[in-house]
């Protein structure tokens, strides 16, 4: 029931996500030209600088509660620091930093593996299955982020994303 609720709200969740990132993309620089000069030991330049950064004072959530997708209330009350939509990612103000650039990449990479409506399924999904902390595409950056901060080598890093990634998406579509 709520799986066929989410699908039929997708391309509203779509369109809002193309919206917002249509009004930041003049204030969108490439994460290739902040000066992260760690994120070129795990990604390629082409991805740095296709993946566009915003700061902002608020990372905007969806307006979920407003299609009727209850379960996922709570994301929205979340203190979070960033958030990733397709090639873009928005990060608070409060958190510059480049661990939080590397989290972010890793969804950019999902992002491209899963595709737009693809992505959302699953990442609601994940959210509704197991709650924000335990989110298979969560765990996946977060884990990924500790061991960039830790500055372990991941010569498969973007390989092993989207394998992962995949075997993700299979899990939670079933």
């Amino acid at each position: 029931m709520y799986r066929e609720t989410l699908i039929a709200h997708l391309p509203d969740i779509e369109n809002w996500i193309r919206m917002k990132m249509n009004q930041h993309g003049t204030l969108a620089e490439p994460i290739s030209e902040l000066g992260f000069k760690g994120l070129l030991s795990y990604y390629d330049n082409e991805l740095l600088e296709s993946t566009r950064v915003v700061y902002v004072d608020a990372v905007p959530f969806p307006p979920i509660q407003s299609l009727g997708l209850e379960q996922l209330n709570n994301m929205s009350s979340l203190n979070m620091a960033g958030i990733t939509f397709d090639d873009m990612i928005f990060i608070h103000k409060r958190y510059k930093t480049e661990s939080i650039h590397f989290h972010e990449l890793v969804h950019t990479l999902q992002w491209k593996v899963l595709g737009f409506q693809e992505f959302l399924l699953v990442y609601a999904l994940s959210i509704v299955m197991y709650g924000y902390q335990k989110c298979p595409l969560e765990t996946m950056a977060y884990s990924y982020q500790e061991k960039f901060d830790r500055h372990e080598s991941l010569p498969n890093l973007v390989n092993e994303i989207e394998i992962s990634t995949l075997k993700i998406r299979d899990s939670v579509l079933g």
